[in-house]
């Protein structure tokens, strides 16, 4: 676990969730949001080269498919004995195992398959990555391979966690769908590696009835993934063994429904209409009911008594215990509609006291059971009590929990809203990523509540969807501090916030990185060799964390989830000579001679001077505190054509060409041979390439030659390029003064 997740520190109490340590925030401020977006800030690319006038051979290449993690880097030296070689590396610690498991899980799941993997330990490898070789059958890997990759490293390796829920889990899926009547897992096999499931399922729109397929993202993410919400997926002795895919169809006490008996009957997930669909608590069962009609009847009727007494998380201890508020009715159709293979997510107003559920077919509806042996709501946005539709409430936000963990504002569902954009940077203007911020509003019971939050992505940013007529203040909390310092300290950001206002709001964290700072740095002479830097930035994936609890009163602990995204953060290329890269790796400062930020497509060319050290590229994650790159990379090198010959000296003799000074006369000799009738040219080059004259140009008898040149130069190297029709030679000579 990341060493900053750690201290953390988490107060539960019953019903509650408190954010702040345990103590009461205390308002320290009002830094009010602007009303106008705030202008763009361009980023710097980097600059065209001069035309390249020089003839280049290649010498070498290196092709990598990148994973770099945050505040990580890649480095490879080029130059020296014209190769490229590689010079660090991040370990990836996987083992042969979790390799072979890469290798045959579906290609969409790879990267994060990748990422996740590599936040294990070897032992905990080897046993997701052998569920994923080698799966009770076939048609199960993808729903394996999913949740290894997408259940955070920290339940996947927790105590109370037992591996083998995860094959119990997929086996299930597909026994359960074998039941059903209205619903049907179906699995696509595409070239490439590409293969996934997802459900079709009927519905009835205007009296006809209509087969839907659902996208595979709602498939894994809200009916495959395990977990619900905030508590931690159990199939031990605390919930009686069975995980609840099973155990809610299939167990049930005396005198209470038996769900696969009942939902054995429907035909159809719901009669689709705009109108909210409102069915009384004590109706019978019938053949005619759609599945969310017998599912909430189900649920009222297993928990028919209001909360008392402990107050379970886990839904197999819910059912049994028969008594629940709101959160217990939530985790509850959560988990039967999932067992019944329908995308079910979990919504909640903190600051507001209210959770309820939604399901998803072609977007998302509200879906709610009343406590106390209530009714059954189907999309029915006035179960946020809302003022804009009928309630009693000025709801501040509504938030969705997606399993596995990211939660996102939906407050436009169930009230007016507005919308507020948070940019964090650092003390020198740079994106924070993965920043947490903390939204308050006034407590429905009074004081300051936690209203919703969010983490900032790769560019530092975080988009929230609020609630109108409310004041809203922030807390930020980042690996390089608080905003405000004070743990418990928020500051007011909006004043009576109004329906379709947009705030802006950019917080300046007193900190920054401890990244080295780098001055571009200008080098002359000849070029020896040039590298081409070819960059293909092909995702990121940010990390966040949320809390997740094993059972009731349990503290609980902060998971890590990923979201994989395609926008460009902050990832930078260097070229640099070893004395800096020597600084670089001290983190002290140090000089470059390219130092850019990466794009989606970066493509450099560098010229690197006669050195009798290597040159080092260096790729930098290191600016990222929670998100990693995965890139294409293509190192190609080459070497100057025109140092190719090697270096006469005295009177020697290359064949075709030599130069032999005549220091007597302050000249030297130039002697070459070539073909009758040939067009010759001689041009002479100093150390840094630049055409100094063309001592010959025209058409030359066949045979020998001998061209003196004048020697009035001063001390340095020199090139002679002879072309002789399609032939090139090259020789070079030092002057001492």
């Amino acid at each position: 676990m990341i060493s900053w997740l750690i201290s953390l520190q988490l107060l539960s109490i019953p019903g509650k969730t408190v954010f702040t340590g345990g103590k009461i925030p205390e308002v320290r401020g009002i830094e009010l949001a602007t009303t106008y977006e705030e202008p763009v800030q361009l980023e710097l690319s980097p600059q065209e080269g001069v035309k390249d006038t020089y003839e280049w051979v290649l010498c070498d290449t290196l092709n990598l498919a990148l994973l770099l993690p945050q505040q990580e880097r890649a480095a490879f030296s080029v130059g020296r004995g014209d190769q490229i070689n590689m010079t660090y590396m991040p370990d990836s610690a996987l083992v042969p195992l979790a390799v072979e498991a890469l290798n045959v899980a579906p290609r969409w799941v790879r990267d994060e398959l990748f990422d996740n993997f590599q936040r294990l330990d070897s032992t905990y490898q080897e046993i997701y990555a052998q569920m994923i070789i080698d799966p009770p059958e076939e048609r199960f890997r993808d729903e394996i391979a999913f949740t290894v990759a997408h259940v955070s490293p920290e339940i996947l390796q927790d105590s109370t966690f037992d591996p083998e829920l995860l094959l119990v889990n997929a086996e299930l899926l597909y026994r359960n769908d074998d039941s059903l009547d209205f619903v049907d897992i179906v699995d696509y096999d595409s070239p490439g590696g590409d293969y996934y499931s997802t459900v079709r399922y009927r519905v009835q729109v205007e009296g006809d009835t209509v087969e839907r397929e659902l996208d595979p993202y709602y498939y894994y993410f809200y009916i495959v993934h395990p977990q619900l919400s905030d508590e931690s997926p159990r199939m031990d002795e605390y919930v009686y063994n069975k995980f609840w895919r099973e155990y809610l169809l299939y167990e049930a006490d005396s005198g209470y429904p038996l769900l696969m008996e009942k939902i054995r009957s429907a035909r159809l997930l719901w009669v689709v209409t705009d109108t909210p669909q409102v069915f009384p608590g004590g109706r019978e069962f019938d053949s005619t009911q759609t599945a969310l009609d017998i599912i909430g009847n189900w649920a009222s009727r297993t928990v028919p008594e209001p909360a008392s007494g402990n107050r379970p998380i886990q839904p197999n201890v819910i059912a049994h215990e028969h008594n629940g508020n709101c959160g217990e009715l939530q985790d509850l159709l959560a988990a039967a509609c999932r067992a019944c293979l329908i995308p079910t997510t979990s919504v909640f107003t903190l600051a507001e006291d209210h959770v309820w559920n939604e399901f998803y077919d072609g977007g998302w509806h509200e879906y709610q059971v009343d406590l106390g042996f209530g009714a059954t709501h189907i999309n029915d946005p006035r179960t946020a009590y809302d003022h804009d539709h009928g309630g009693g409430k000025e709801v501040s936000s509504v938030m969705e929990w997606r399993s596995d963990g990211l939660v996102r504002t939906v407050t436009g569902h169930y009230s007016n809203t507005c919308s507020l954009f948070v940019k964090v940077e650092d003390l020198r203007g740079l994106p924070v990523d993965g920043a947490r911020i903390l939204h308050y509003s006034e407590g429905w019971y009074g004081g300051y509540e936690v209203s919703c939050w969010g983490f900032t992505d790769e560019l530092g940013r975080a988009y929230f969807e609020l609630g109108n007529l409310r004041n809203f203040y922030f807390h930020v909390n980042s690996p390089l501090g608080d905003y405000p310092s004070d743990p418990s300290g928020i500051i007011q950001i909006i004043s009576y916030s109004q329906t379709g206002g947009h705030y802006y709001k950019t917080v300046a964290l007193p900190y920054f990185a401890t990244f080295p700072i780098f001055e571009p740095q200008e080098e002359s002479g000849f070029p020896l060799y040039k590298v081409k830097i070819d960059v293909d930035l092909r995702y990121e994936i940010l990390h966040g964390y949320a809390r997740a609890r094993r059972n009731t009163g349990d503290e609980g602990f902060y998971h890590t989830y990923c979201e994989k995204v395609g926008d460009v953060g902050s990832i930078y290329l260097f070229v640099m000579d070893s004395t800096n890269y020597s600084l670089y790796t001290e983190g002290l400062s140090f000089r470059a001679l390219v130092g850019s930020k990466i794009t989606d497509d970066t493509v450099i060319d560098v010229k690197l001077r006669p050195s009798g050290s290597s040159y080092f590229v260096v790729i930098s994650n290191e600016e990222n505190l929670t998100t990693s790159v995965g890139l294409n990379l293509r190192l190609s090198l080459y070497r100057n054509k025109l140092t190719e010959v090697a270096e006469v000296r005295g009177d020697s003799r290359i064949p075709e060409l030599s130069v032999r000074p005549l220091f007597s006369r302050g000249k030297a000799m130039v002697q070459f041979s070539c073909g009758e009738g040939s067009r010759v040219s001689l041009d002479l080059y100093d150390v840094s390439g630049r055409k100094l004259s063309t001592i010959l140009d025209g058409q030359m008898d066949g045979g020998d030659h001998r061209i003196p040149i004048d020697l009035n130069l001063p001390s340095g190297l020199y090139f002679l390029r002879l072309k002789a029709g399609p032939e090139e030679r090259v020789a070079k000579f030092v002057i001492v003064r």
